[in-house]
């Protein structure tokens, strides 16, 4: 954390002071606050409760769309492990 009497707050959250003609202190850009933390179950049913009705639009659903082609789903370990497999060796005698 930088210590300085000029700048401000560092745009990522941590308190630190900027040197005032940057917005975040250097390798702070794009932090990850919340990573390894878990929202409570009441805070998952608030967004869930803030998420019903909302629609995607036509642009949005086209992206989506467009971001999944051509990508093949993987097989859970359970159906991956009932798959059979075939063998065949060359034998020579």
């Amino acid at each position: 954390m930088m210590v300085s009497d000029t700048g401000n707050q560092c745009g990522c959250g941590c308190g630190g002071l900027t040197n005032g003609s940057n917005r975040f202190i250097n390798g702070h850009y794009g932090r990850i606050t919340n990573k390894g933390k878990h929202h409570s179950e009441e805070t998952k049913k608030k967004i869930s409760l803030g998420n019903i009705g909302k629609r995607l639009s036509e642009e949005t659903r086209k992206k989506l769309s467009l971001a999944k082609l051509g990508k093949k789903l993987k097989l859970s370990p359970e159906a991956r492990l009932s798959q059979t497999i075939v063998v065949e060796y060359d034998m020579v005698w």
